[in-house]
């Protein structure tokens, strides 16, 4: 399981070469239901990318926090992670985001 997350933490941190100039950095948490690695500004809430492991659960929750144009909250929508000629599309659904009023994608 956490190699399958390591794999899409790669992916993402090789497509955002934009994101590194604000010195974002892997940032990762523990709890006793799961683990979550987080692509962010440390010691703030600005994160662009969240990947989400539950304990006892086969599926990782990728969660995008860019702000997807043309989407509506509750829509069906895709995350797509790519690294050179490498791509994975992930099936989600857009979320609004209340406290900026765009829509994200998990």
């Amino acid at each position: 399981m956490y190699r399958k997350v390591l794999a899409l933490a790669l992916l993402a941190a090789s497509a955002m070469p934009a994101a590194a100039q604000v010195k974002m950095q892997w940032a990762s948490s523990n709890s006793d239901t799961g683990s979550t690695l987080t692509f962010g500004v440390p010691e703030t809430d600005e994160a662009i990318i969240s990947f989400t492991c539950d304990k006892g659960k086969d599926m990782v929750l990728v969660s995008s926090y860019i702000g997807s144009k043309g989407l509506k909250a509750e829509e069906t929508a895709r995350i797509v992670l790519t690294a050179g000629k490498v791509k994975k599309e992930l099936p989600g659904r857009a979320i609004a985001n209340e406290e900026n009023g765009a829509v994200d994608v998990e």
